[in-house]
């Protein structure tokens, strides 16, 4: 539990970074503001995309082992909701998440700069109604994942908060 919080703090802190340059991109390309070469670094930082993969082999052990008995009723319920429902959402959204970037995001990127260079070249595209949208998508997409983050993040520290009562 204590691995996953300080994975999901580190991830947490990349992804909410990652949604505030994204809706500076946004806002550059709404109000018509093309600073290139500002403009060139962060849609090219952009193509990383932080995924929560949680450390689940101690959970699935004391699982398996029919060692989980030593828990009360109330921590086993609210560690299989962490690990069986929450956890397991936030890494199927993030995986999706991480799909839509390849298939959105780096397919518009690559209409737009030269990865290289790391340039923008196309500016006429750049401009277009079709790389915004796909932005605003991104953007709203970025934004969901985050909002889980803060939940599995929450859920994590109430977890630890519960067994270290105990």
């Amino acid at each position: 539990l204590q691995e996953n919080l300080k994975n999901i703090d580190r991830i947490y802190t990349a992804q909410n970074n990652k949604v505030i340059e994204l809706n500076s991109i946004l806002q550059n390309l709404e109000k018509r503001e093309f600073h290139l070469d500002t403009l060139s670094k962060l849609l090219f930082k952009q193509r990383k995309s932080p995924t929560f993969f949680p450390v689940s082999g101690t959970f699935k052990s004391l699982v398996a082992q029919g060692k989980i008995e030593i828990f009360s009723t109330n921590i086993k319920r609210e560690l299989f909701n962490l690990y069986d429902t929450n956890y397991e959402r936030t890494v199927y959204n993030g995986t999706l998440y991480d799909k839509i970037y390849v298939n959105v995001y780096d397919n518009q990127i690559q209409k737009v700069m030269d990865l290289k260079t790391e340039k923008i070249e196309n500016l006429d595209h750049l401009k277009s109604k079709e790389f915004e949208k796909s932005i605003i998508l991104i953007v709203d997409e970025a934004e969901s994942y985050l909002k889980l983050l803060t939940n599995s993040r929450n859920e994590s520290q109430s977890m630890l908060n519960l067994i270290n009562k105990k």
